[in-house]
């Protein structure tokens, strides 16, 4: 649902700016990686380089340091911070794809359950018709 409501262009633009916060890191070198932290595990994930991803079958690599990431030689590291973004477009995408205000969130829940409502009407209509 695309829209041009300035209330769920904040909510994307909030969305985006989280995803970035969450995903995009400077390493003690300077240079910039896209990787995830996972605090139940305390490590770090990134993904492989597409080349690195063919050679080893393998498309993610874990480290318990941001640094191990990024010297890890599997993975990309960018010299700008704008750089990392820009590779990980994909992933921002995907993050704020759903990103809403609350009255189109509302709006939107409401059309999904108005659509449930008429399917299960059709259905017991049919059962009704074939006697059971």
């Amino acid at each position: 649902m695309k829209t041009t409501c300035t209330a769920c262009l904040a909510a994307e633009k909030t969305a985006r700016t989280a995803w970035i916060e969450e995903h995009i890191h400077e390493t003690a070198s300077g240079r910039w990686v896209v990787a995830s932290h996972d605090a139940r595990t305390h490590n770090w994930t990134a993904s492989m380089t597409p080349r690195t991803q063919r050679l080893t079958g393998c498309s993610q690599v874990s480290a318990r340091s941001l640094n191990g990431i990024a010297r890890d030689g599997s993975v990309q590291t960018y010299t700008t911070r704008a750089g990392a973004v820009r590779a990980a477009a994909d992933g921002i995408a995907n993050a704020t794809m759903g990103a809403l205000c609350a009255a189109h969130r509302r709006e939107l829940i409401d059309q999904l359950r108005a659509e449930r409502d008429r399917e299960d009407a059709e259905f017991d209509a049919r059962v009704a018709a074939s006697g059971y």
